[in-house]
């Protein structure tokens, strides 16, 4: 997943707004904006989002300008967060394919 700073797309709620992208099979999706719960009329840049994806840090001037920045935190909306991931955890009973070292196929219990 990547996320940047932009204003060079059609959904702008200012001018640079923040969004984000999928990379699927080599290709990158269209670019998503993250919304206006974030995004609003000035500028938004300069962002992290934390570790466990809950919130995001940025800074926004209502310009369209580097000065006068203000800093926000703000909870991780839905449309922004990454996304999902799934853990598992279980025993390896049974390995199957062609290579034995490299599994293709592993059957947990």
């Amino acid at each position: 997943m990547l996320y940047f700073s932009s204003n060079g797309h059609l959904l702008n709620f200012g001018d640079y707004d923040i969004y984000k992208a999928y990379k699927e099979k080599g290709q990158w999706s269209e670019p998503i904006n993250i919304g206006p719960l974030i995004n609003g009329i000035g500028t938004e840049f300069y962002f992290s989002i934390d570790q466990q994806s809950e919130f995001i840090f940025y800074s926004r001037s209502k310009e369209e300008s580097m000065k006068n920045l203000d800093l926000y935190s703000f909870p991780l909306p839905m449309a922004g967060q990454p996304s999902a991931t799934t853990r598992f955890s279980g025993k390896i009973s049974e390995v199957t394919g062609k290579y034995q070292r490299m599994p293709l196929c592993l059957l947990l219990t």
